[in-house]
């Protein structure tokens, strides 16, 4: 679990440097819940997807509208917590 808290660290620097919207920390989000997958954290995993979701659907800072490539890639991500069951 080292490495999920190594990445909320990132995305909380992130956060602060760039804002909460910036689309870094959204990828950071999406990092973090692609590594829960794997550890089959799924709650968190859930958590951090929807972190990110929130992130691209508003573009950065809401500005942009969504970022529907990034929105992909957390649906794919998404498919691939659902088949852990």
């Amino acid at each position: 679990m080292e490495v999920v808290d190594m990445l909320g660290d990132i995305a909380r620097s992130r956060a602060a440097a760039l804002g909460a919207s910036h689309v870094t920390v959204g990828e950071t989000q999406l990092v973090t819940a692609l590594a829960l997958i794997q550890l089959e954290e799924r709650e968190r995993a859930e958590q951090e997807l929807d972190l990110a979701t929130a992130t691209f659907s508003g573009g950065q800072d809401g500005a942009e509208g969504p970022d529907v490539e990034r929105l992909r890639l957390v649906e794919m991500a998404q498919v691939m917590l659902r088949a852990l069951g």
